[in-house]
């Protein structure tokens, strides 16, 4: 079913197209498996994935290679720490002042600079007001 169409000195031809799916059928007992972490909406932790001492190594190794090398320690504990946030009071080679900043910041998840919070408030109310 074509048709022509002339524009002046131009000739269009149309014609109509249905639109058909070429998309296999599925069956859906056959769907493939999802991991239950998709299902959940819930992410891994990567720094899980190995041992401690291969998560130590590999932190103290970046921070090496970054030209962080008077750092590698401290990158070793605060991997151990993201490692497994929940516990970290239980990572032996934390310092007392380490644990304590913690701990403060475990039970004082809000606290922060009066400016931090300003700019948070107006970049909110500009956000709500842009639309």
């Amino acid at each position: 079913m074509t048709e022509k169409t002339t524009f002046g000195d131009i000739n269009y031809t149309s014609q109509k197209e249905e639109y058909t799916s070429h998309k296999e059928q599925t069956i859906h007992d056959e769907a493939p498996a999802r991991q239950g972490s998709v299902a959940l909406n819930i992410v891994d932790n990567p720094l899980r994935r190995h041992d401690k001492e291969t998560t130590v190594h590999d932190a103290i190794t970046f921070a090496e290679s970054n030209g962080m090398a008077d750092q590698a320690a401290l990158f070793g504990r605060a991997a151990l720490v993201a490692r497994d946030p929940e516990n970290f009071e239980s990572v032996p080679d934390l310092t007392q002042e380490e644990r304590a900043a913690l701990v403060y910041e475990r039970d004082h998840k809000w606290h922060g600079p009066k400016m931090l919070w300003y700019s948070i408030g107006l970049c909110a109310i500009g956000a709500a007001t842009q639309g």
